[in-house]
């Protein structure tokens, strides 16, 4: 069964957007070796993010993501096991 995350977290102050854009380049590629799907918003500093996929691929990278140094403050307030993907086609939507 599919697990699906949804996190809030506010980016580190030093993050820029160039920097920003060479990170997401980076997680399509790993999202999509991995079969993880889903979407990332970036608003005013904050970070939205929604992953979908096998729960343990999904678990293990929300462990290495609250260990990641350009965010703090990462708060889970969603967690189901879903049937089918919301984001089937997006590796990460931005």
């Amino acid at each position: 069964m599919l697990l699906q995350m949804i996190y809030s977290s506010e980016a580190a102050p030093d993050l820029v957007l160039a920097d920003f854009e060479k990170m997401l380049a980076e997680f399509r590629v790993r999202n999509q070796a991995r079969g993880i799907t889903g979407m990332l918003l970036l608003v005013e500093g904050v970070f939205v993010q929604i992953l979908e996929g096998e729960s343990d691929r999904v678990l293990t990278l929300m462990r290495s993501l609250e260990r990641d140094g350009r965010h703090r403050d990462m708060k889970v307030f969603y967690r189901s096991f879903v049937e089918e993907r919301s984001f089937a086609s997006w590796s990460m939507a931005y």
